[in-house]
């Protein structure tokens, strides 16, 4: 005999719609931050590319009238484009790492346990145990026995 309570399928009908309707919120949000980062990726790329442009009309130029001028702004230019190549790979490195972390505490989550876990501490020895200290003497290589080799 079944025992479970009866659910009508209209209650199940509404209730399935409003998890469709979570579930789609959700996603608009994820596409919402997808956008926005991938529109800063998009902008850091341009950014780039722009420089590396002028980067190269400069390295044309390098060899006319003020040349060292020139060298000097090739440099910042390249350490310029470094930095922005690099703040471009850790926010995508952090962008990974956030959505990992969030994967890894929504598993967490499921399988928490019900008290938390406390670190192991150890006891001290009972102070009615024999002390006795060991002092090691160094081992010399040479005959003299010194502890300075001859210089």
């Amino acid at each position: 005999m079944d025992t479970a309570p009866f659910v009508t399928p209209d209650a199940e009908i509404a209730a399935l719609r409003a998890q469709l309707a979570a579930r789609d919120v959700l996603l608009a949000e994820r596409d919402v931050a997808l956008a926005e980062r991938d529109a800063e990726l998009r902008s850091a790329s341009f950014e780039i590319e722009k420089l590396k442009g002028r980067l190269a009309a400069l390295r044309r130029e390098r060899f006319g009238k003020s040349s060292e001028k020139l060298a000097a702004e090739i440099g910042q230019l390249v350490m310029l484009i470094g930095d922005l190549e690099e703040n471009q790979a850790q926010a995508a490195a952090a962008a990974e790492a956030k959505a990992q972390a969030a994967a890894a505490a929504e598993a967490k989550a499921k399988d928490a346990p019900a008290k938390p876990r406390r670190p192991a501490m150890r006891k001290p020895l009972p102070e009615h145990l024999p002390r006795e200290t060991v002092l090691h003497e160094p081992v010399f290589a040479c005959r003299c026995g010194s502890p300075m080799p001859p210089g």
